[in-house]
This record gives structure tokens, sequence and C-alpha cells, in this order.
């Protein structure tokens, strides 16, 4: 395909990387020194019965009241 990148054998980046879109594995992905205020990671979630937390959420308890159906995969933590 045009615009088309593939790594059979890994890739090492020593500098910055930008990724405009999406990232597709079937390996493992690994970032070190990641530095960002706004992550979560979510890695050690093998329940299946209930969702995966992938947003925490602050708010007021009115904030929360207000919300018609809160997400199952959100983490409300009211202040």
């Amino acid at each position: 395909m045009a615009n088309e990148f593939i790594a059979r054998n890994g890739i090492t980046s020593l500098g910055n990387v930008t990724v405009s879109g999406s990232i597709a594995s079937n390996g493992t992905i690994i970032a070190t020194n990641f530095n960002s205020v706004d992550a979560i990671v979510n890695t050690a979630d093998t329940y299946t019965g209930t969702a995966k937390i992938t947003n925490i959420i602050t708010l007021s308890q009115a904030e929360y009241d207000a919300i018609g159906s809160p997400s199952s995969s959100y983490l409300y933590v009211i202040i």
C-alpha cells in the first residue's frame, strides 16, 4: 500500500517520534521515558466481567448527578 511502513524485526528511535493517526500492533509496544501529565495506563486489567477503566474524571456531585448515563468504563471521582 502507498504510505505504509512495515517494521518486521523491531524498530528503535533515539529521538522524538510523532504519529498522526493510529498505531496497530499484533505484538507488544513498550514506551520508555513516557512523560505526559494526561496519561492513564491500564495494562494489568485482565478481568472480563466488568468494563476496563479508560478515563478518570473529577467532578462535583452536582456535575455527576447531571450525567444522564454514566459510562461503565469511566472512573468518576467526586470532589
